[in-house]
């Protein structure tokens, strides 16, 4: 049976997204995959109405939609937990650290008007994290995909 991969067909991946401008045009949303170090691990969220353009700061008083729910799992064997999101101004807190895993998502839709980039800069010793753009509006082979901070 004949079939497309995933990459390009339901989602692309961003490496180390933090402090780098984000296009989400063709795309759904951006999930945010952050492995805590140990400290407390913070995201620093903005949003741009082009690359490299002037940031805001991404709250509701800017017309931002802040998810409100955050995912942790704590090994590959434990479940995923849902978790009051904790928002101060644009900068949101991941629930636990030492090697938790959290996962939260910014959809299309809680963008502001006339802004295409989300911008989040990651803070923590020792935190890593991955970006996946996901439900492409727009498929293609992986070579040919937007790319995705230009």
């Amino acid at each position: 049976m004949a079939g497309m991969r995933a990459l390009g067909r339901q989602y692309d991946i961003v490496g180390t997204p933090s402090g780098i401008d984000i296009c989400l045009k063709d795309v759904s949303g951006i999930g945010f995959y952050v492995v805590s170090g140990s400290t407390a691990t913070t995201l620093t969220v903005v949003a741009k109405p082009s690359f490299g353009g002037a940031s805001t700061t991404w709250t509701p008083a800017n017309g931002f939609g802040q998810p409100n729910t955050i995912f942790t799992r704590t090994a590959n064997t434990a479940a995923w937990v849902a978790n009051t999101a904790s928002w101060a101004t644009n900068v949101l807190t991941c629930p636990a650290a030492n090697g938790a895993f959290n996962y939260v998502d910014f959809l299309v839709s809680q963008l502001a008007d006339t802004f295409d980039y989300i911008n989040v800069t990651l803070a923590g010793t020792g935190a890593i994290a991955t970006g996946v753009l996901y439900d492409l509006t727009v498929q293609r082979k992986p070579a040919l995909l937007r790319i995705p901070s230009a």
